[in-house]
């Protein structure tokens, strides 16, 4: 009797054991679970973040090309505003010539 009490005992604990080591075991595998998922979410806000900057960085390359040649426009017609003041001058410088040699 003393000897079956004992068996059952030793069953009982060993059991246990094996119902703790599962529980371990469980703890372990969700733990690397949820690592694995909170490398998972970081590896895609890098991503996130990663196109962001290069969509802003677009942006602005579109901005600065759009000034470049806003102000290559604006260049260009101030070079021809300068060459149609120059024609005008020399118009007036000819027509005062024209006009004092008349008048010699």
């Amino acid at each position: 009797m003393e000897e079956l009490r004992f068996q059952l005992q030793q069953e009982e604990y060993e059991a246990n054991e094996r119902r703790k080591d599962k529980e371990e075991l469980e703890k372990k595998i969700r733990h690397k679970e949820l690592m694995i998922q909170a490398e998972k979410e970081d590896i895609a806000m890098k991503q996130a973040r990663k196109a962001e900057e290069a969509r802003i960085e677009q942006e602005f390359k579109r901005q600065m090309l759009e000034k470049f040649a806003q102000d290559e426009k604006l260049e260009q017609l101030s070079q021809q505003k300068r060459r149609m003041k120059e024609l005008e001058h020399k118009k007036e410088v000819l027509n005062i010539r024209f006009w004092s040699k008349s008048l010699d």
